[in-house]
């Protein structure tokens, strides 16, 4: 699933406006004219004084989340929600393959510790009810970076569905918050999986 791409772009006196975004396509209205653009792709514009400009718009590669004490970059092809629950704000980043990132935000009183363990317990009973095979080394400890510093977290291993599946599950301290994050993915989209949430890790603050 990819995002719908929203942004504001000002060039002198002209707006540009996106139009929906499954072909990545916009509409570019300058002094009443208007003109089709696609992601990449130069096209010219011709300002009202008559001058000509040659335009290629381009999504960003990565996004900034900034927002409720904690801020990360992502890349922008993942699409972005977020749900508030009482005391639990949770950030969804979906890619378009199997990668699935989770961070969770709790202002009510908990530990790192209590957090990571009772989102174990809860993820691996509700694999165990989609009758999933948890792997021999399933429920190892794993260390992380966040921003560079250390997070020890839990790796869930299982087969689902025939598909060989891999959950982390993290959890910090952050002021007066605890921050949890879960990795999921496809072990086929390892590869995948590691530009994703390496761009999270390096970056969530």
């Amino acid at each position: 699933m990819r995002q719908i791409l929203r942004f504001a772009l000002l060039f002198t006196t002209m707006g540009l406006i996106p139009l929906g975004a499954q072909q990545a396509e916009y509409e570019v209205e300058v002094a009443g004219q208007t003109y089709s653009a696609t992601d990449n792709q130069p096209f010219t514009i011709t300002s009202p004084q008559g001058e000509q400009f040659e335009i290629v718009i381009r999504r960003k590669e990565t996004v900034e989340y900034n927002d409720n004490g904690i801020a990360f970059r992502y890349y922008s092809d993942m699409t972005f929600s977020t749900e508030n629950d009482v005391g639990v704000i949770t950030l969804t980043l979906d890619a378009s393959e199997s990668p699935l990132a989770l961070i969770q935000i709790y202002s009510v009183p908990t530990t790192p510790d209590l957090i990571r363990k009772s989102l174990v317990e809860a993820f691996r009973n509700e694999f165990k009810s989609r009758q999933a095979e948890f792997l021999e080394e399933s429920g190892r400890e794993k260390i992380i970076q966040f921003n560079g510093v250390d997070c020890r977290g839990t790796v869930l291993e299982f087969y689902l569905a025939r598909q060989r599946m891999q959950t982390e599950i993290y959890a910090f301290a952050k002021g007066a918050s605890v921050i949890a994050v879960v990795l999921q993915h496809d072990m086929e989209d390892q590869e995948l999986a590691e530009k994703y949430f390496s761009e999270i890790a390096a970056t969530l603050r």
